[in-house]
């Protein structure tokens, strides 16, 4: 740093702002924000369109952790502000840079619109795929307002929106929700859209949050596992269904393997193996249901209601 300082103090044009720049990033990095802010002023006061820029980010850094937005808000223009055509690297790359962290920010306050100027303001400048993925967010931003303008009660006189239009507003928002990591948002969209728009609608909601489940093979009624499918759907845990499934039938497949590959003959293991199978869904969410099924089915095939123990199958 002293010999940052004293490569700034000669005022030398090609050298002094480089001594700057890095001097103002150390003291950065190291919480030392009013010298650094201090050291960025120099450096805009020595000119030249490259360093200019990025003096100019620095300076908007610093004021945001002030919490100095008019002061910012100057700074990031001056930041963004389009290279000429033919820029050096280094205002080039910072005015991408600047548009990324300005971008980013504002998404995280809530502002799309203008985290989306901020990017394609970087984008002007150069490609860049993290510019990208913040525009595509803000646009996500954008939609997920208008989805939810859509499934607004409607103003005096005026009409709610037609079951097909809010279906497919409850569908769209509820996904683009789980996209953005939002689940217990998209479960209440699929929740207010069975619930609170109406019998049209919430049969139509019904439709889209049942679309492409297979037909269990039921005569009469939905198969005994839907309701767990439609609330995995509805709250973007379906992976989470998939992965418990898979490892409950990984586990009874191989209790149930291992005596049949070792020629087991014993009724006591046999059976000991069978219990454990029928148990392995026993502590998950839809391991009871498996169970009431069970006792459904028989009660059906023999007509006894009571067929099976209370506690079953803890009996076992």
């Amino acid at each position: 740093r002293d010999a940052a300082r004293r490569a700034l103090d000669t005022g030398d044009a090609r050298h002094a702002p480089r001594a700057a720049h890095h001097l103002a990033l150390s003291l950065e990095q190291d919480g030392e924000g009013a010298e650094a802010e201090r050291v960025w002023r120099r450096l805009l006061d020595l000119g030249g369109p490259g360093h200019t820029a990025v003096a100019h980010y620095g300076l908007a850094r610093a004021a945001e952790e002030r919490g100095d937005p008019g002061a910012a808000e100057e700074h990031w223009e001056a930041a963004l502000a389009p290279p000429p055509e033919r820029a050096e690297r280094l205002h080039t790359e910072t005015v991408a840079e600047a548009a990324r962290d300005l971008a980013g920010r504002l998404l995280g306050r809530g502002a799309p619109g203008a985290a989306l100027s901020a990017a394609d303001r970087g984008l002007a400048a150069a490609e860049d795929p993290e510019l990208r993925l913040l525009r595509a967010a803000a646009h996500l931003e954008h939609a997920i307002a208008d989805l939810d303008a859509v499934l607004e009660p409607p103003g005096e006189g005026g009409e709610p929106a037609a079951p097909p239009t809010a279906g497919a507003a409850v569908e769209l928002l509820a996904g683009l929700l789980a996209l953005r990591g939002d689940a217990e948002g998209a479960a209440g969209v699929w929740r207010g859209g069975l619930r609170d728009l109406g019998d049209a609608t919430a049969e139509e909601v019904g439709a889209r949050l049942r679309r492409g489940f297979a037909h269990g093979g039921e005569e009469d009624g939905e198969p005994w596992w839907e309701p767990y499918l439609t609330e995995a759907v509805a709250t973007a845990s379906a992976p989470a269904l998939a992965a418990e499934l898979f490892a409950v039938l990984t586990r009874m497949h191989a209790l149930a393997a291992l005596p049949a590959l070792e020629g087991e003959a014993n009724p006591a293991r046999l059976r000991e193996a069978l219990v454990q199978a029928v148990r392995t869904p026993d502590e998950l969410v839809w391991g009871p249901g498996l169970h009431a099924d069970l006792r459904r089915r028989l009660a059906e095939a023999t007509g006894e209601r009571d067929l099976l123990p209370e506690d079953w199958p803890e009996r076992l």
